[in-house]
């Protein structure tokens, strides 16, 4: 259902019927899906079938991995400023004071307002923009999952940003289209950075990480001080095949009366 409705721009959308709610139909449903979370917590949520289907590439996924400084707010007002509040109210108002009453009207068919290109360069910005992006997925097509929608984003942030400046009667610029290809390159290829270096958690990771966290804590341990510690629920030569992981992976070392982390 999300992925229809991510295209359902300009169509009509029936919603579901149930026994005591009665089906509506909505016109340019528009969905937007405003979310925030950790990368771990995203990237676990969404693997396999949410990467295969496109259902991922649909999002414009923005992250850091900056924590932000503590600081004083610097506004001293809760609402927003009157230039961005009229701007806004351009938007909203788009086709005049009629947008209002239309908004609610299942028989209102809305055609779309296309904003046209400003300039030759402008159109030439978004077309080299789509050509690099399908030589980027024929060179790597592992990438194709994350960014095979690059080229919608950006004209989509284009379209946004030169409405924004300009409200009706607004004209794509080549500093809209250069903004919007920018924004989603980068998010693009972040998330299919993250997505695939992305380790999903198992029963035997949650204890080689415990067992590693515990040897740095303890600074030496035997094989049998560890069994005590997981109390059964590891036999001794899977601690052991953990243990020579460790070992391999260079986080922990051999010493003469155990095993000590490389941790100093």
């Amino acid at each position: 259902m999300l992925r229809t409705l991510w295209a359902t721009s300009f169509a009509a959308m029936a919603t579901a019927e149930w026994a005591n709610k009665e089906m509506k139909v909505i016109q340019s449903p528009a969905m937007s899906i405003y979310g925030l979370s950790t990368p771990e917590e995203f990237h676990a949520a969404l693997q396999g079938e949410s990467v295969a289907n496109g259902f991922l590439n649909r999002y414009l996924v923005l992250g850091t991995e900056t924590r932000g400084s503590d600081n004083e707010p610097r506004l001293t007002s809760i609402g927003p400023p009157a230039n961005l509040a009229d701007a806004l109210r351009k938007l909203y108002l788009w086709t005049g004071a009629n947008s209002i009453l239309q908004i609610d009207d299942p028989t209102i068919a809305f055609v779309p307002d296309v904003l046209p290109w400003a300039s030759e360069q402008a159109a030439a910005t978004y077309h080299d923009f789509e050509r690099m992006r399908d030589q980027s997925m024929d060179d790597e097509p592992q990438l194709k999952p994350y960014i095979a929608r690059a080229g919608e984003m950006a004209i989509r942030l284009a379209t946004i940003r030169a409405a924004g400046r300009c409200g009706p009667g607004a004209a794509i610029d080549q500093a809209d289209m250069e903004w919007g290809a920018g924004i989603a390159w980068t998010a693009g290829q972040a998330l299919a950075t993250a997505a695939m270096e992305y380790l999903p958690e198992n029963e035997r990771g949650t204890y080689v990480d415990k067992i590693a966290a515990l040897i740095e804590r303890r600074r030496v341990m035997k094989v049998r001080d560890i069994q005590q510690y997981v109390r059964g629920r590891l036999r001794s030569g899977e601690i052991k095949d953990i243990l020579a992981q460790l070992v391999e992976a260079g986080v922990i070392e051999r010493a003469e009366d155990g095993y000590r982390s490389t941790r100093r």
